[in-house]
């Protein structure tokens, strides 16, 4: 009789523990760069050919939107420059994958242009977005956001 109450009494604090976590979005992920997301976005796709992320190889320009914008015409930065490249995707900033975040208008589109193919990204103050989930912002400082931010701004 005891055994199941134990077992009862586990399998309860188990489902508790799901609703929490699904209730309040909360992973178990590790933390990663944005790098490191865009390489493994990559490698897991079936239909790319690509086995490692070399930007002098593999990526061929970028290019940045704002999304909600009230001009006419969509004002957008493009680059192919190697150094400006490096730079933003060997960004340090921490996310994962899941979590709380305020939504917001100020977000900007970061299209990286592969030999064969386009990734876009989303990227907020608070969040990141791609076609396979939304990563929540871990630093305080998002080097990241703001890079794309005044990349963006040179247009204007």
């Amino acid at each position: 009789m005891k055994k199941h109450k134990i077992s009862y009494l586990i399998a309860g604090f188990l489902i508790f523990s799901f609703i929490i976590m699904r209730f309040f979005n909360l992973s178990f992920s590790l933390p990663t760069t944005f790098k490191s997301m865009v390489e493994k976005q990559i490698t897991k796709d079936k239909q790319i050919d690509i086995k490692d992320l070399d930007m002098n190889k593999t990526i061929l320009n970028i290019r940045i939107e704002k999304p909600f914008t009230s001009a006419k015409k969509i004002e957008e930065y493009e680059t192919d420059d190697n150094d400006i490249i490096s730079t933003l995707l060997n960004n340090e900033l921490r996310f994962y994958k899941g979590g709380r975040f305020k939504e917001s208008n100020e977000e900007y589109d970061l299209y990286i242009y592969f030999e064969s193919f386009v990734r876009r990204y989303t990227v907020s103050e608070d969040y990141i977005k791609t076609f396979d989930g939304i990563y929540k912002i871990l630093d305080k400082e998002n080097d990241l956001y703001e890079s794309l931010k005044s990349l963006y701004n040179q247009v204007q």
